[in-house]
């Protein structure tokens, strides 16, 4: 069950950001964040040690880029694109005080008005026309852990090159592509500002060489440190006095492992599996993320809706592939930022094991 509380209670004392209730639970919502840090986290590329900005190959370049998104003050104008079009702008703000990275998004253009304020693991969303706040705040065992890069796989299934430069909001920055040598995952494009190391554009690359643009900045204004915002800038800006409170109390843990995969797609490996109980919803659901160097793919198991047919069909938004079908009586829907083939091909590979 959700909980519920009115009117709103968030307040302007303590740390800024400090607005989520304690033992709260992680709520990944609002598109902005989720996109922009599922986009980031490719270019996690742990281990491979740093160099001189000078004479940074790919991989440097990627890792400054990496370091660049947690620790970076900046505010912005950031456009989240979709088939070719703009479908939300967003304001963004970050501050990094040493500790702890704050982050606050404000819609300015698309289809429904909201508000996203972050710190670390925590996050609050404001949708003002409904009057409502969902927050939460995500348990100890992150779902989401880093990808940790293989140097002998990358150089297996991408090939990593610094392309030349370009000019993006006004700052230049460097290309860099990781390009897939074969069809089961897409190649990435990042231009990073060459001065702060911000990703300021990303764009996945399908096999055919179409670029899928998927970010970028329209305007960045870098600062030195946290100090050079407003005390008020990691605040919400919206009144939620009156508006519905729900906090998502859904939990994690380990999943039990009776779910196998026969036929994965080549590089791909299972790097971690859970289960969680989510409000309104009695039975678990499984979540399986699997992962090659760069891209990543969730696999979801749950029991049917009832009347539902035993048949497979899949779904598509542009980069965005999904596939359902049911195995061993359980729906398993597959979704990911991979080619269609990639995804149909696990779904199909899952089986349950007794």
């Amino acid at each position: 069950m959700t909980s519920k509380t009115t009117p709103g209670t968030i307040g302007r004392s303590g740390r800024p950001g400090e607005l989520l209730p304690e033992n709260a639970v992680f709520f990944e919502g609002g598109e902005g964040p989720k996109i922009y840090r599922r986009l980031l986290l490719i270019m996690i590329l742990a281990g491979m040690g740093t160099m001189a900005k000078a004479e940074m190959d790919p991989a440097g370049w990627l890792v400054h880029a990496d370091e660049a998104v947690e620790r970076a003050n900046f505010s912005g104008m950031m456009s989240l694109l979709q088939s070719g079009e703009t479908r939300r702008t967003m304001k963004i703000e970050q501050g990094f005080d040493g500790r702890s990275t704050y982050q606050r998004l404000v819609s300015v253009s698309g289809r429904e008005e909201c508000e996203i304020l972050r710190r670390n693991d925590g996050s609050a969303v404001v949708f003002p026309d409904r009057r409502l706040v969902i927050h939460g705040h995500q348990d100890s065992k992150s779902p989401m852990p880093k990808i940790q890069m293989d140097i002998e796989q990358v150089d297996q299934h991408y090939e990593l090159e610094v392309q030349g430069k370009e000019e993006i909001a006004g700052r230049d920055c460097q290309l860099v592509m990781a390009a897939s040598k074969d069809e089961y995952r897409y190649g990435c494009e990042f231009c990073v500002d060459t001065a702060s190391g911000l990703p300021l554009r990303a764009r996945l690359v399908t096999p055919s060489g179409e670029k899928i643009e998927q970010f970028s900045f329209t305007s960045l204004d870098v600062r030195d440190s946290m100090q050079q915002f407003t005390p008020d800038s990691f605040w919400l800006e919206t009144d939620t006095q009156g508006f519905e409170m729900i906090a998502l109390p859904h939990s994690s843990e380990p999943a039990p492992h009776t779910w196998r995969f026969e036929n994965l797609p080549p590089g791909f490996e299972e790097r971690f599996a859970i289960t969680r109980r989510l409000p309104l919803s009695p039975d678990p659901i499984y979540h399986i993320v699997l992962a090659d160097a760069l891209s990543r793919v969730s696999v979801f198991v749950t029991h049917p809706p009832e009347g539902m047919p035993d048949k497979s069909w899949r779904f598509s938004r542009k980069a965005l592939n999904g596939y359902v079908t049911v195995r061993d009586g359980h729906q398993v829907t597959v979704i990911g930022g991979v080619p269609a083939e990639t995804v149909r091909m696990i779904g199909d590979s899952i089986r349950w094991e007794d």
